[in-house]
């Protein structure tokens, strides 16, 4: 796949069947969660649709940080830099584990105040 100089048509394809693929599943796990919180109670359902804002948020963090370093790196493979794809990659790693500590500490420490400010 050469992105300068392949068919754009074809490449928007290949490049956009992962992203939708990745998209449909994440979409069925909400279904399949809403369809089973359903069972259990309406409160259980409540629950959810009431978390949903927060889970977004914490999920649109996560693609934003996996977007950024995609480019980085694949902006880096381009030009064939080798140095700078191991220093990207480390610091996305590192940038990834700060945000989830961070995330972590947040949520087990302020979410009864987040929901009941919700």
């Amino acid at each position: 796949m050469n992105l300068t100089k392949d068919n754009i048509p074809f490449l928007v394809r290949k490049l956009a069947i992962p992203a939708s693929v990745g998209t449909l599943f994440q979409t069925f796990y909400n279904i399949v969660d809403t369809f089973f919180a359903g069972k259990i109670s309406p409160e259980a359902l409540s629950a959810l649709s009431k978390s949903f804002p927060i889970y977004f948020i914490i999920v649109a963090t996560s693609i934003g940080v996996s977007v950024a370093g995609t480019s980085l790196i694949g902006n880096s493979i381009g030009e064939n830099n080798k140095k700078n794809i191991l220093y990207y990659f480390s610091h996305i790693i590192i940038y990834g584990l700060i945000i989830s500590v961070i995330i972590t500490f947040l949520g087990l420490n302020y979410s009864e105040k987040v929901f009941f400010l919700m």
